[in-house]
């Protein structure tokens, strides 16, 4: 079982700590499960989740299948698609001790559980545990820390998305810290870009790594609608 310790922010601090948690059955990992099977398995379209006390992806699709029932999605589906980032969007700035719907806080609070962090000492009350386990999150994707500045907002939709995946932020095994490192710099330079999408940082050179590359030097070329894909426009902006 994972010994968490909420004064440790950054928690998994390595590939071992994360895999414990994908591995072995974890007590907050399954009051995750069972939690969300019971507040949201009535629902058309819900899938429970496995209890288990293993995270992975049953857990988080089930996690996103909650959070759209609290946003007012009535077309359910386990994936972290455009309207549910639209829905995110309209609940305003999501910052440190946000409280406008109790539920989504558990569901934020449960997902930094489901992926090594420590999401608070309270279910659904959000405290400094929540919020420096999200600073540590981001850290580690490599984006700037959501608090500094007059227009910060800790948890935006783009970072959400990413709480409620299994990319991992650490080096993995396999990986290599110079990867890791461009997979950080690419996040931090272009992570609020429409056409880009956060991806890990785990060290290991992989198709999102080549598509963030992608889109990155479409962007720096001026193309209108970086996608991803080297066609004639960036063919022809390189010549």
């Amino acid at each position: 079982m994972v010994v968490y310790d909420e004064e440790n922010a950054g928690y998994p601090r390595n590939y071992g700590d994360f895999m414990t948690v994908v591995n072995s059955g974890d007590q907050k990992v399954l009051d995750a499960q069972v939690w969300v099977n019971q507040t949201y398995g009535a629902f058309a379209g819900y899938e429970p989740t496995p209890e288990n006390g293993r995270t992975g992806w049953p857990v988080m699709r089930s996690l996103i299948l909650g959070l759209q029932i609290e946003l007012g999605i009535t077309n359910i589906v386990p994936t972290f698609g455009p309207s549910t980032e639209d829905r995110v969007r309209s609940l305003g700035a999501i910052n440190p001790g946000w409280d406008a719907n109790g539920d989504i806080v558990r569901i934020i609070q449960f997902a930094l559980f489901c992926k090594g962090y420590w999401g608070g000492n309270t279910y659904g009350t959000w405290d400094t545990g929540t919020t420096s386990s999200l600073v540590a999150l981001r850290t580690n994707m490599g984006l700037p820390d959501g608090i500094s500045g007059p227009n910060a907002i800790l948890l935006p939709p783009e970072v959400f998305k990413c709480l409620l995946n299994m990319d991992a932020y650490t080096v993995i095994s396999g990986g290599t810290d110079k990867i890791r490192s461009i997979q950080r710099w690419l996040n931090g330079g272009y992570w609020s870009r429409p056409a880009f999408d956060i991806g890990p940082c785990d060290g290991i050179y992989s198709r999102s790594v080549q598509q963030s590359l992608m889109v990155a030097l479409q962007y720096e070329l001026g193309i209108a609608a970086p996608n991803g894909n080297f066609g004639p426009a960036l063919s022809a902006r390189l010549r």
